[in-house]
């Protein structure tokens, strides 16, 4: 027998997930991806996200130690393949 449905996070991003979310279309399986979004395989293979939007989350924090911190501010964002460090404060708080 088969699932009706798989429920799991999407650290592993879009790269690592096509593979399970191609499978699973093809079974008729529904996917859906917690607290991580994965909009291009949502996009190309359908499934459904339950969590906060992290990304305007992430900025927030940012500016909002922009205004506490000043010129010491650095915020690191991790990616799949990349770590990067921008130093924000140049931004607008």
């Amino acid at each position: 027998t088969k699932p009706d449905g798989i429920a799991m996070m999407g650290h592993p991003a879009d790269d690592a997930i096509r593979p399970l979310a191609m499978q699973a279309q093809k079974a008729g399986i529904l996917m859906t991806y917690l607290n991580v979004d994965v909009p291009t395989v949502r996009t190309n293979y359908g499934g459904g996200y339950i969590g906060a939007d992290l990304e305007p989350k992430g900025y927030a924090l940012g500016v909002e130690a922009i205004k506490r911190f000043g010129q010491k501010t650095w915020v690191y964002r991790t990616d799949i393949q990349d770590l990067v460090a921008v130093n924000l404060s140049s931004m607008e708080a």
